[in-house]
């Protein structure tokens, strides 16, 4: 039992860095990384600067048909930090995107212990490959909703694996798969 012990710390010490470094190399990308660019990244700010400071939906301009969750969210971190007096507040919301990709990163590792219990190596192995996937570590430093959108589809898969253990955990699976309709598809 206590040979358990020691290797299941030792996993979680390992997860645990494989989130940290993560987080760092996204935070610092984010300090570096420009936050107009991107895949259109003035007017995916624009977007959130027009709902939060305006109170109004785009239309028929920039990013008009994408769903505004992630603006909410983007747009009231950029608020916090514009009255903190952060110099480039836009970087709040590029921000976000770390913690949406460690939080990934976290249920990807969840969802190969699900799939793998005998082979807890593999979930290690399957977390470090998203924290370091180039397009995710890219991704992560824009201000731009696809962070968000990879992070929910994965709780909701881990969410789908976890319904058929135990179907009575349908209604989270519901609730995750309506915040991505609301989110970004």
């Amino acid at each position: 039992m206590g040979s358990a012990v020691v290797r299941l710390a030792a996993r979680d010490r390992s997860l645990t860095a494989v989130v940290c470094f993560s987080v760092l190399l996204g935070l610092w990308n984010v300090s570096q990384y420009f936050p107009s660019a991107g895949y259109d990244g003035v007017e995916h700010m624009q977007y959130a600067d027009g709902l939060i400071f305006g109170g109004q939906l785009p239309h028929y301009t920039g990013e008009y048909y994408t769903p505004p969750g992630y603006y909410t969210v983007a747009g009231v971190a950029d608020w916090v930090a514009r009255h903190l007096g952060v110099g480039e507040w836009h970087r709040a919301g590029m921000a976000l995107n770390v913690v949406f990709l460690a939080a990934t990163v976290i249920a990807v590792h969840r969802l190969a212990r699900e799939l793998w219990p005998v082979r807890p190596q593999r979930a290690l192995l399957a977390a470090g490959f998203v924290a370091l996937f180039p397009l995710a570590v890219k991704d992560e430093a824009m201000f731009h909703p696809e962070t968000l959108s990879l992070c929910l589809t994965t709780i909701a898969l881990l969410l789908c694996v976890r319904t058929f253990v135990n179907p009575r955990r349908a209604w989270a699976l519901g609730l995750t798969l309506g915040q991505i309709g609301r989110a970004h598809v």
